[in-house]
This record gives C-alpha cells, structure tokens and sequence, in this order.
C-alpha cells in the first residue's frame, strides 16, 4: 500500500471497470512492514467464518456439527463484513487541520468524512463499489482528487468513499463513531462493516508513526495482537547486530515505511 494521494491515484484508478477487478473475495491492505500474527486457517475463519456443507472435506464434515445450506447462507452473513476500524470525527487538531479542513466542502462535505486506518480488509462488494463511484455517480470523473491536499490521504480515501455510498454511517440515534474499536462498539458504524483494526499497531510512543519492532519483540506483540483478534502486526524492521536497545524509544530514526 502507498500512502498519499500517488498511492490513491494507484489504487483508485480512473475508468476501472469492476469487471476487470481480480477473482477474489477480500481485499487485505497491508505492507512490507506487517507480518501476520495468525495462521492462514485463522485468517480464514476471521475472514469468511466456518467453510460451508458444500466446501468441506469429509474429515472437516465429521469433526463439525450438521449444517443446512440455509444456515451456511446464515453464517457466511455473520462474516461478508469490511473490517474497518474508522471515525466520523477528528480524533486531534493534526486531523482537524490536515486532513478534515484539508478537503473542500465543495468537494465533499464535512458530516460525510471519515478516518480509518489505512490497514484494513475489505469485501469484494465494497471493493467495487469504490472503485464504480467515478462512473456511477461522478460522471467519469475521479474521486482521489478532492484529497490532493490531505496529509495521510489513504487514512480518509477509503473510510469516506464508503461513507459517500452510504455504508458507513453514524449510529441511528445520532452522535459521532469515535474512541478505538472493540468487540463490543464494533458494528456501530453499519451492520455491514466491523468496525475493528485488522493490523496491530502501538502509537503509545507518539501519534506521528507507530513504535516499530525487532524480532527480540516478536512473541510480546503477537500475544498483544492475538489478544486484540488483529490478524496482522506492524512495523517490523530489520536491525544490525551491532544495534542495541528497543526501537520503542523512538530516538532511532527507521527507513521502514509508515
């Protein structure tokens, strides 16, 4: 994933017909600076839930309960959900300043703008639809552009494009989507959106860039990650021998992406 908007311009291309958009049922945004946490099996159940009567091997079928394909229909609902961990409100001033005030209310107005972070996992109907808003509804003409001057455009292209669709939205009782996701507040922004982080990340140590991790630290942020249900972990950098102490200080100036 490229930040800012070269890298939206790359992913959002103009004129991309959703047809041409490749055979596969979640998009996971993710770096060279992530590494996962869980195993593919897990990813696969976080994902898309249990594997339906139709897709499992005889030993899958005679270890799990008997299913009907309409509860499969059932399940697999549970689970056809982005995972997005996103706000409706600037979380501080940085935000406000750069990235809210940033985009023209003659572009997109302000109540539809949103932050999320840029790692997420979207569904393939989420996907397209992205990827349709030119031709749908802008006459052919990008969206990416109205965030030209945005700092960290790709924490607010995705979260707003869906916001603009109309899938992301705030609760019906009114009130801003704000604070870090959790089971528990995870689908206030749309039934159709699990509003939770799929890569773990610590800004403990400043709300610039993330702490960044050696391999000495490896096991301690998998057991936080896991603990989180995250599926994938950043930013891991590679160190010299010859380098000492914890990359969490901050001091260590780290050519990994952000």
């Amino acid at each position: 994933a490229g930040g800012g908007t070269a890298g939206l311009e790359r992913t959002a291309p103009v004129g991309t017909d959703p047809d041409d958009i490749p055979p596969v049922d979640r998009f996971v945004f993710a770096s060279e600076s992530c590494l996962p946490v869980a195993t593919l099996n897990e990813m696969e159940m976080a994902l898309f839930g249990p594997r339906s009567v139709d897709s499992q091997n005889e030993s899958e079928k005679a270890k799990q309960p008997q299913t009907t394909k309409d509860d499969d229909k059932t399940i697999a609902s549970l689970y056809d959900k982005s995972w997005i961990n996103a706000r409706s409100n600037p979380n501080n001033g940085y935000a406000k300043q750069l990235q809210w005030d940033a985009i023209r209310p003659s572009d997109i107005p302000q109540n539809i703008i949103w932050k999320a972070d840029q790692w997420m996992a979207l569904t393939r109907t989420h996907g397209m639809a992205i990827v349709s808003i030119p031709s749908k509804h802008l006459e052919d003409r990008p969206l990416w552009p109205a965030f030209r001057k945005v700092r960290a455009s790709d924490e607010m292209y995705f979260s707003t494009a869906l916001s603009t669709l109309g899938i992301l939205h705030r609760p019906k009782g009114g009130g801003e989507v704000t604070g870090e996701s959790s089971t528990k507040n995870e689908s206030c922004a749309g039934n159709r959106v699990r509003r939770r982080r799929i890569t773990y990340c610590d800004w403990s140590v400043g709300a610039k860039n993330p702490a960044s991790f050696t391999r000495r630290e490896w096991k301690e942020v998998v057991e936080k990650a896991r603990g989180e249900g995250c599926l994938l972990a950043r930013k891991f950098v590679e160190r010299s021998s010859s380098s000492a102490g914890s990359m969490r200080g901050g001091k260590r100036k780290i050519g990994a992406a952000n």
